[in-house]
């Protein structure tokens, strides 16, 4: 082959992977990285729950979406205590490796999850430093179960906060589950690094309470600071998504809009939970 026809052959080869990976055309120092996190409210009380199946069946569903759906972050609602250890130990067991934290918010005492306290998790790929359970000041007088808020340093791309929490139900708490959603905000973003979001909130997308956190993008009185991927329609910003539990969405993954975009989402419909996994992909870059 002449030089020259070499050299025509080599422009057409590069502009032909330019068109076909569109990243391409981004200069290096706007690499974008992709990562994928999940929230599930794993209904930990079991049969007391109504929500059916062992501690081993919950434990090992949870560690094959884990892996199939190449998770970075797992938040967990309704966990029990031995869960996350016995998650990790079915995960080792798959060759995948995550650190763990957990929170309680309903003690032991109380005969929950056979005897064993329950609340909230973390599973990550990536270490997790600086935890922080905060209770919430907002509860239900005298309630044996108090609510919080659970966060931890991580990697995605770079520091990161991730927290998770799980908040009361129900339209006569709905006072409480505002100041709630208030107090979970402060915890978050206290730090001061970018956030990753995500938990039972009780609550649809349109609840006016839900305004602190999405981004003005999103419509309807919103005023927050995040992108939430499973709220979108047509490729463009809205308060809906897929139903998490029933017909309601009431579970979400939120990222800081200063650091990440709203990628790909999608559920999971459990056979041992009242509650889909929800999984969202958060870009950075």
């Amino acid at each position: 082959m002449l030089p020259s026809v070499r050299r025509l052959v080599a422009t057409l080869g590069l502009v032909t992977g330019l068109v076909a990976s569109p990243l391409a055309l981004a200069p290096a120092s706007a690499a974008t990285t992709t990562h994928r996190v999940g929230t599930f409210n794993m209904c930990g009380y079991g049969s007391t729950g109504g929500c059916g199946g062992t501690t081993a069946q919950r434990v090992e569903w949870m560690a094959q979406q884990f892996v199939s759906d190449r998770l970075a972050v797992l938040t967990l609602n309704e966990v029990c205590s031995p869960v996350p250890d016995a998650l990790r130990a079915r995960l080792a067991q798959l060759g995948v490796t995550v650190h763990t934290v957990f929170q309680q918010t309903f003690p032991a005492k109380h005969g929950r999850c056979g005897g064993a306290a329950s609340g909230n998790a973390l599973v990550s790929r990536s270490s997790l430093w600086s935890v922080r359970r905060v209770t919430f000041t907002a509860q239900v007088p005298n309630a044996v179960e108090l609510r919080g808020v659970l966060c931890a340093r991580t990697a995605l791309g770079g520091p990161t906060e991730v927290c998770t929490a799980h908040l009361l139900p129900g339209a006569k708490k709905a006072a409480l589950r505002q100041r709630q959603i208030a107090e979970t905000l402060s915890a978050a973003t206290a730090p001061g690094r970018p956030v990753v979001l995500a938990g039972d909130i009780n609550d649809v997308p349109s609840a006016t309470m839900l305004d602190p956190l999405y981004q003005p993008r999103y419509g309807a009185g919103s005023r927050g600071s995040f992108v939430e991927p499973s709220s979108t329609r047509s490729g463009a910003p809205c308060r809906c998504g897929p139903a998490t539990r029933g017909t309601a969405k009431i579970d979400y993954v939120f990222g800081s809009a200063a650091t990440f975009s709203p990628g790909a989402a999608a559920t999971r419909d459990s056979p041992w939970s009242d509650h889909n996994l929800l999984w969202a992909d958060l870009i950075r870059g």
